[in-house]
């Protein structure tokens, strides 16, 4: 219990580790590819030391069900899980405001209509693509996380196929696409090229959002069903020979089947666009 207890402290920690440079860059450079302002710094600095208080000892969530710990300590690390989600909803508005506002400026107008005038496919702002579906992702990522720190439904899905397909969500949604994203946007500033094949580079977000909600919807609603986070080699859960098969689970896993496989097309147009950029030579000026 001591070695599991240290892992979760430090292995769920290390995912707040990887995301608190996406929300870097949320705060500092989505309000300027969106062609705004950040709507509030104070907000978005008590976040960030709201995280680094709340997220060390929310680990333990993933013990819930094990015995060694009392009762009264998986409830404070209960309450310290839901506490985590306080920064995260203060982002989402502070992000939500700083998105509306850039739309306004763009000559949005009624309650909604800011949505349609951000810069989704512009080749000079592709890095919008890659944070606001980010943090499109994070949103499922975060409410699914709810669902573990509380103790009772943590019980329906601990050791399910909801655990991966909920942690996909998270560190494949925003931290992986705001990395991607930002590695080729810094490679085009230093190198002075041009951003090469830029359609690709554009629909690439798009496209990994679309396989990642098909890759982690088969997850978490197999998990769901009870279809197990993982098995022994050489059985599957989806062969009517083997002893775990469950034909509930079938539609589950195809689903994470065809996520899979869109997710992968979405990662090849991103080293298509890479590679080209990288192979080509410099010119003078920026993208």
């Amino acid at each position: 219990p001591l070695t599991r207890m240290l892992f979760w402290m430090f292995g769920h920690t290390l995912v707040y580790f990887w995301l608190l440079p996406a929300y870097i860059m949320y705060y500092t450079i989505l309000p300027k590819v969106a062609g705004g302002k950040l709507f509030s710094s104070n907000a978005g600095r008590l976040a960030f030391l709201l995280f680094l208080i709340l997220s060390v000892p929310v680990g333990v969530h993933h013990q819930f069900s094990e015995p060694v710990f009392p009762p009264g300590t998986k409830f404070f690390m209960s309450i310290l899980t839901f506490g985590v989600a306080l920064p995260s909803f203060m982002t989402a508005f502070n992000i939500a405001a700083t998105l509306e506002y850039a739309g306004r400026k763009r000559g949005a107008k009624g309650w909604l209509g800011w949505m349609l005038h951000l810069p989704y496919f512009k080749s000079k702002n592709f890095l919008f693509g890659y944070l606001i579906c980010g943090l499109i992702l994070f949103i499922f990522g975060g409410l699914s996380g709810i669902v573990n720190a509380s103790y009772s439904l943590n019980a329906v899905v601990h050791n399910t196929a909801w655990i991966p397909g909920h942690f996909h969500m998270t560190v494949a949604g925003p931290v992986f696409l705001s990395i991607i994203g930002m590695s080729l946007y810094l490679y085009i500033k230093l190198s002075g090229k041009n951003l090469k094949f830029k359609s690709f580079a554009n629909i690439v977000p798009y496209v990994w959002t679309i396989g990642l909600a098909f890759f982690s919807h088969g997850m978490m609603a197999g998990g769901l069903m009870g279809e197990p986070r993982r098995t022994n080699l050489g059985m599957s859960y989806t062969n009517p020979d083997s002893p775990l098969f469950n034909s509930h689970w079938v539609p589950t896993t195809t689903s994470t089947l065809i996520g899979g496989i869109v997710m992968t097309t979405a990662a090849l147009l991103y080293f298509i666009s890479f590679f080209g950029t990288v192979f080509s030579r410099p010119v003078r000026g920026q993208v």
